[in-house]
């Protein structure tokens, strides 16, 4: 396409122009509002391409953002997973061992339960023995009686004895020894007495005690007995704890399993995306060499003063304007304004910032009438403006881009272009800089239609000013 279109440019197409007849000129005619539209079409493609290679740029970041997060998130669930596993395994031996510790304490509550009910036996025991030394101490009361009875007795013998004389002697050893015997049987009970009130006191202390232990073993077996009950409430939770953190377990395990895939999947996506980014930079290459192409064969139907059709007709209005322009410039130079002033002073509480120069106001008064009647005169025209060399800086533009500004930037932006510099935009900056007799520009704005930008340079003593240029809906180059 690109040799087709430098093959068709220059020199040859002069040379069918001044070789024409009236045929020739029709196809001529032809020719051009093909080329026309090649134009539109490749600036259609262009922006198209563009917004593809934006969307493929935005992709490939998305793309690599997956990545990223995929990454990192196939890490913490790896981590995840380990965590998951360990807990489980805690929890398994947990469940395992508080269901020991359930039998170990329900072995403990039945020993206690058995102590308890032995101390009890024990108690009921003593309280026998304590009866048995109470009946003891009861009998030896009576031998202590009768000891007493008998020592009274042997007394009565001995005297009896005494009386008698020689013949009861015999009888009166028999009583002194009578006496000794009650003597001691007295003194024995005596001491059988107070050794079984000491045993008696002693149970009595054995009892309170097995009493006491015996309440404190019933306490304790109901103690053991609630946390056994907790603990088994415990014991059924931690097993079903397990249970659960094992269900977890395997989803965290089926997640990571997915996760990983999900990473393969954006890493290819990765890949994928960036070679779409790359093809993506070759069509707009290809599309920047058709726009190209395009451009330089419609630079030369610039140059060929044909003055019919659509296209004849913007082109002569293009360069009447252009050299109307000129004088102006040429007319403020010698009112001594300096047009080529380069001092750009900010408007205070502008934004976008605008500036004054010395020559502003003035070209402002001379100029935006002519670009509005112009524009007003060409069918489909858009704008008709002024632009200096290197700052694409308009003194002044059509009113409808001359409003004044608000406290709304977007507004701004989009009406009020005048007193501000455009050197971001490429093809505004092409037409203040570039000094070749014609230039063709075709290019989407943001709304969606297609413009046609089609300018000459400005000249002011032989100094390059800037460019002038009219904007206008592709259609009205395509008209008849």
């Amino acid at each position: 396409m690109r040799g087709l279109f430098q093959t068709s440019s220059g020199g040859v197409l002069r040379a069918l122009v001044l070789a024409a007849g009236a045929g020739q000129a029709v196809l001529l005619r032809v020719i051009r509002k093909h080329n026309t539209a090649v134009a539109v079409q490749a600036a259609q493609i262009g922006k198209e391409v563009k917004d593809a290679n934006e969307r493929a740029g935005k992709q490939a970041e998305l793309a690599q953002k997956m990545f990223a997060s995929t990454e990192r998130s196939a890490s913490e669930v790896d981590s995840i997973r380990r965590s998951v596993d360990i807990i489980s395994g805690v929890a398994s031996d947990l469940a395992a061992g508080l269901a020991s510790t359930r039998t170990d304490m329900t072995s403990a509550n039945d020993k206690a339960r058995s102590a308890a009910q032995t101390m009890t036996a024990f108690n009921a025991n003593i309280g026998k023995l304590m009866e048995g030394t109470q009946s003891i101490i009861g009998v030896v009361g009576e031998i202590g009686s009768i000891s007493s009875q008998t020592n009274l007795l042997a007394v009565n013998a001995s005297i009896e004895a005494a009386r008698a004389g020689e013949a009861g002697r015999g009888f009166a050893v028999i009583a002194a020894e009578v006496r000794r015997l009650a003597e001691r049987t007295r003194t024995l009970s005596a001491e059988v007495t107070a050794q079984i009130e000491t045993i008696r006191a002693q149970s009595r202390q054995t009892s309170e005690a097995a009493e006491a232990i015996s309440a404190s073993i019933d306490a304790s077996c109901d103690v053991i007995g609630g946390a056994t009950e907790q603990l088994a409430g415990f014991a059924d939770g931690s097993a079903r704890v397990s249970e659960e953190i094992g269900a977890i377990s395997q989803a965290v395990a089926t997640f990571a399993d997915n996760n990983h895939q999900i990473h393969n999947n954006a890493a290819e996506m990765r890949l994928l995306s960036d070679e779409m980014s790359a093809l993506m930079k070759t069509c707009i290459e290809t599309s920047r060499t058709l726009t190209h192409s395009s451009e330089q064969v419609m630079e030369e139907f610039g140059r060929m003063r044909t003055g019919d059709g659509a296209f004849g007709r913007v082109v002569a209005q293009l360069n009447a304007g252009a050299a109307r322009c000129e004088a102006m410039l040429a007319d403020l130079k010698r009112q001594g304004f300096d047009v080529f002033d380069k001092h750009y002073k900010p408007i205070a509480n502008t934004n976008p910032t605008q500036y004054r120069t010395s020559y502003d106001q003035a070209f402002e008064k001379r100029f935006r009438p002519f670009y509005d009647e112009l524009a007003a005169s060409i069918p489909g025209c858009d704008l008709a403006v002024m632009v200096t060399k290197g700052e694409t800086y308009p003194p002044t533009h059509v009113s409808k881009y001359c409003q004044p500004q608000t406290q709304d930037h977007a507004h701004n932006l989009a009406h009020s272009r005048d007193k501000r510099f455009h050197n971001g935009n490429p093809m505004l900056l092409k037409c203040g800089d570039d000094t070749r007799e014609f230039l063709f520009q075709a290019y989407v704005r943001d709304v969606g239609d297609i413009f046609v930008l089609i300018s000459k340079p400005v000249f002011v003593g032989g100094r390059h000013w800037g460019g002038f240029m009219l904007g206008l809906k592709h259609e009205a180059m395509l008209a008849d």
